[in-house]
C-alpha cells in the first residue's frame, strides 16, 4: 500500500517516500524488533533467536507491507508470538497473544504441570490453596516429576 504525502495543491510532496504510513505504529516496532533479534548478532536477544537458527520468512524480510498484510493490526495488550517456539517467524507460525499466555509457550516449559527447566535444572513447584510451594531443583526431568507427583499425593491434588 503506497501512501504519499501531498501538498495543499494536491501535488506529491518532494521527498515523500512513505510506503505504509505506519512507522509510528506498534506493528512496525514489532517488525523491526523481530528482524533485529534474528539478524543482528549484537542484539541482546540474538542468542535466543538468530543464534538458534530462528529466521524471518523472506516475504517479511522484504517489506513491512507483507508482514502487516499477513499478521494484521495488533489488538491492544497483545504481542507477537511464535506458536512453535523453535520455528521461524512466518505467517503460519505467528499470532498476536497476551504476555501471560506466551509464558505457557516457552522453551523452558516441560510437558508436566509444575515442572520447568530453569538455568539448566528442572524446577518443581506446586500450588496449594492459592499459595505456590517450591519443591526443589533436580538434574533430570524425571526426578522433578517424581517430586511433583509425591507432593500431589501429599496435598491430595
Amino acid at each position: 500500500m503506497l501512501i504519499t504525502q501531498r501538498t495543499s495543491s494536491g501535488r506529491i510532496a518532494k521527498g515523500s517516500n512513505l510506503r505504509h504510513g505506519l512507522s509510528d505504529a506498534p506493528e512496525y516496532d514489532c517488525w523491526v524488533a523481530m528482524k533485529a533479534r534474528c539478524l543482528k548478532s549484537q542484539h541482546p536477544m540474538y542468542k535466543h533467536y538468530g543464534a538458534r537458527g530462528i529466521k524471518v520468512c523472506a516475504a517479511w524480510l522484504e517489506s513491512f507491507d507483507n508482514f502487516y498484510a499477513d499478521i494484521g493490526k495488533r489488538p491492544d495488550g497483545l504481542t507477537l508470538d511464535r506458536i512453535d517456539v523453535n520455528g521461524d517467524y512466518e505467517p503460519t507460525n505467528c499470532r498476536w497473544l497476551s504476555h501471560a499466555r506466551q509464558q505457557l509457550n516457552r522453551r523452558d516449559n516441560t510437558s508436566h504441570p509444575g515442572v520447568t527447566l530453569e538455568r539448566g535444572k528442572y524446577r518443581a513447584d506446586i500450588s496449594v490453596k492459592g499459595a505456590k510451594h517450591f519443591l526443589g531443583r533436580y538434574l533430570t526431568e524425571i526426578e522433578a516429576i517424581s517430586a511433583r507427583t509425591k507432593a500431589e499425593l501429599l496435598y491430595g491434588i
